[in-house]
């Protein structure tokens, strides 16, 4: 069976993070977009200076701004990272992979690259104004997030199926565990089967601190059925509600839970897939 790699011809962050709300429920989401790619981040990370950009915005003292985040959210500075892991010495090879490797060699990332928020480009702006504004009252607030959210490919004549990786997880701000499986649609229908790997996921919480499972990686194969004409298809990745013990499980472990399943609209997306289809040779 011949295989192609969906290229990452556009690099997007699809951030779908619901207003802070200090209400029993999350608050809704609503959609917000950021195209493009940023400079490559330099080492060593870490170097934020969060407390200090909240005392700048709030007009705050260090001391305030650490007895603010101590009363209110628990927590010390060192606090927000330090459930991830260290920082691999390929940090910055994987962020040019990812920017620049048009979706090749994606699948290879590691775990200690991705889990770095800087390892996506609006964690330094959008990102770190979850602290510089944080509220008063702890807030509800779900939200997800996908890297690389747009993908193309053609396919070779020979080809009967494809392949690709895509990062998803928790939006900036999020404070609630979000469970989900996937789901997709076909436009035009055609017999284009996916399958996700894993098949579900538990992102965890980005806000006050990042949480050791917030992103997760996905590979999404996909097998193309003999009879599919050619011509371009556009296939949606959505989430789903996993299946009904897992999430119990989710539940019982953490509270703060919710479906991703309708966090994301009709019209909007986790992914979106361009699939070019020559005519097929069917001889092989």
């Amino acid at each position: 069976m011949q295989y192609t790699t969906i290229l990452a011809t556009t690099l997007l962050l699809v951030i779908l993070a619901g207003c802070t709300s200090p209400a029993n429920n999350p608050a809704t989401p609503t959609p917000d977009t950021n195209h493009g790619l940023v400079p490559t981040p330099t080492l060593p990370l870490r170097e934020h200076a969060i407390f200090q950009q909240y005392a700048t915005t709030n007009g705050k003292t260090i001391q305030e701004t650490q007895t603010f985040f101590h009363n209110n959210y628990g927590i010390a500075e060192n606090d927000i990272f330090a459930q991830l892991p260290s920082v691999p010495a390929t940090f910055l090879q994987d962020v040019n992979t990812l920017h620049y490797g048009n979706g090749l060699g994606t699948n290879l990332i590691p775990r200690e690259s991705y889990l770095q928020p800087e390892f996506f480009p609006t964690f330094s702006t959008t990102g770190i104004q979850t602290w510089a504004k944080a509220p008063d009252q702890f807030p509800n607030t779900v939200g997800l997030s996908s890297t690389p959210a747009e993908q193309q490919a053609t396919l070779a004549s020979d080809s009967n199926g494809f392949t690709t990786t895509l990062f998803i997880g928790s939006a900036w701000g999020v404070t609630y565990y979000q469970g989900m499986a996937f789901r997709y649609t076909i436009q035009p229908a055609a017999d284009i089967h996916l399958s996700f790997d894993p098949p579900h996921i538990l992102a965890g919480p980005t806000f006050p601190v990042f949480t050791p499972e917030w992103m997760h990686k996905i590979t999404v194969d996909g097998t193309i059925g003999t009879d599919v004409e050619e011509g371009t298809y556009t296939i949606t990745i959505y989430p789903a509600d996993a299946p009904i013990e897992v999430q119990e499980q989710w539940y019982d472990a953490h509270p703060r839970y919710v479906s991703g399943n309708g966090l994301i609209g009709p019209s909007d997306g986790l992914a979106t897939f361009t699939l070019t289809i020559p005519a097929r040779n069917t001889t092989n």
